[in-house]
């Protein structure tokens, strides 16, 4: 008598490891501690990414200091619009690297501020970012730096711990903070680009004068992070901040 007693209690405690082991979000729907569910918009993403509305691209994001940035670069295809660009005009770099925008587009303001001051300055503009995202300013580009220990060597902690071409193992990339930066180059105006596997270019929202804009890159060749401005109809990396 006592053995179906005994199955019972065996059932009923997988049954609850089982149960513990499950993740499930506000709907009810259920999923791995990764995610899951049935595939439609209500599956479950956990507290390290997030989706994107306009097209359903799910990004990882991470917290560090005070921001919450996104730790992959964008790869929002603008609707009707050729200056946004994968890298080489081949798909699968947009999908290992982002793709590659010009400053008016990743600011979703007209041409005309190639060669004039966009009067918006410093204000948190979404721009080519998600909902509730905003391209970084120069001042938050600089946050960032400061609080992982300094531009100096804020790029061996960013960098991805692969995906980069290096001049020395010196300088590869712990990603410490789970920033993931990698090498997606540049476009240049006339079609070209450069730079790849061992350049890192991203945009600020903050100009430099009517025809620059200030960027940060990484490069396998030191470990910072570097601030210089550039020409506003090449086309650079997107990372977004959180509002």
């Amino acid at each position: 008598m006592k053995k179906p007693i005994l199955r019972t209690l065996i059932l009923a405690a997988a049954a609850a490891l089982a149960y513990a082991g499950c993740t499930y979000d506000a709907t009810g729907h259920g999923g791995g501690s990764r995610g899951g569910g049935n595939g439609d918009d209500s599956t479950f993403v956990d507290s390290t990414k997030f989706v994107d509305s306009r097209d359903r691209t799910t990004y990882r994001k991470v917290t560090i200091g005070s921001q919450v940035w996104m730790a992959e670069n964008l790869n929002y295809n603008v609707p009707d619009n050729t200056t946004d660009v994968c890298y080489g005009d081949r798909a699968g770099n947009c999908a290992e690297y982002g793709r590659l925008y010009d400053w008016v587009t990743a600011m979703d303001i007209d041409t005309s501020y190639n060669s004039t001051n966009w009067v918006g300055r410093d204000v948190k503009r979404q721009g080519v970012c998600p909902v509730g995202w905003h391209l970084p300013t120069d001042a938050e580009w600089t946050q960032l730096t400061d609080y992982v220990g300094g531009a100096s060597t804020a790029g061996k902690k960013l960098k991805s711990s692969t995906g980069w071409t290096y001049s020395s193992d010196y300088y590869t990339g712990t990603d410490e903070y789970r920033f993931s930066a990698l090498p997606g180059g540049y476009g240049n105006s006339a079609g070209g680009f450069s730079n790849a596997d061992n350049y890192g270019y991203w945009w600020s929202a903050t100009e430099y004068n009517a025809y620059n804009t200030y960027y940060r890159y990484m490069n396998y060749l030191n470990e910072s992070v570097s601030m210089n401005y550039y020409d506003k109809d090449n086309k650079f990396s997107v990372r977004c901040v959180r509002d």
